[in-house]
């Protein structure tokens, strides 16, 4: 299991898990499953989408801005409303 990340990149997960966190949250929202928001998103399959809200996979940029295409939220939106969470507790 790695270790916890400290300092900046501590600060650093904790954005990264607040973002994934608003992006599960819009998705249950709308009521969709994995599967459905993935065939909405050319390359990642639900499996991804599913390391990445359970915080055993890191997402790529591009993962980040084809979500919130599928979802028609803008990112900086995103990124600007989510919670910061210290070391992404």
């Amino acid at each position: 299991m790695p270790e916890k990340p400290e300092g900046e990149d501590a600060e650093i997960a904790g954005r990264i898990a607040a973002v994934l966190a608003t992006l599960k949250s819009a998705r249950e929202q709308r009521g969709w499953t994995l599967d459905e928001l993935a065939t909405w998103i050319d390359g990642i399959t639900a499996h991804h989408l599913a390391a990445l809200e359970n915080g055993t996979a890191e997402p790529r940029f591009s993962d980040l801005l084809q979500i919130c295409a599928a979802l028609g939220l803008d990112p900086a939106e995103v990124v600007a409303g989510a919670r910061w969470r210290r070391g992404g507790t």
